[in-house]
């Protein structure tokens, strides 16, 4: 079966400037000089995920979660590597988007005829 998610070897890079003023020298220099310095958000990160799992992403701030997620669902692309996803991608970046993952999990569970107590020590 075809993965609904497959990501190889994606990296992400940040410039990251002391003053906004550094990044207009850069650009008026033409990157003869430069001022960054290099900020690496992923490097090599590489996963399958099938049609019908449940992925998490669990780590420290600062460790890359949301870059992840941001260049999975195509708001963000990456400095490396390359995201395949086929179908519709849902992520919780939001409480708006987890009252909607609650909403769904419920539906689920109706739908296997699961008491709720079950299905949430399964689900979450």
């Amino acid at each position: 079966m075809t993965p609904a998610i497959e990501a190889r070897n994606v990296t992400k890079m940040y410039r990251v400037y002391p003053a906004p003023k550094d990044r207009l020298k850069e650009i008026l220099l033409l990157n003869r000089r430069r001022f960054h310095q290099e900020f690496w958000a992923l490097e090599g990160v590489s996963f399958d995920v099938r049609r019908g799992e449940v992925f998490g992403i669990v780590g420290p701030n600062g460790s890359g979660k949301s870059t992840l997620l941001e260049i999975v669902t195509g708001t963000l692309e990456p400095t490396g590597g390359q995201v395949v996803t086929q179908g519709r991608i849902a992520t919780l970046l939001s409480e708006r988007n987890i009252s909607v993952a609650r909403r769904t999990i419920a539906k689920y569970r109706e739908s296997m005829s699961m008491p709720p107590s079950s299905q949430r020590k399964r689900l979450l």
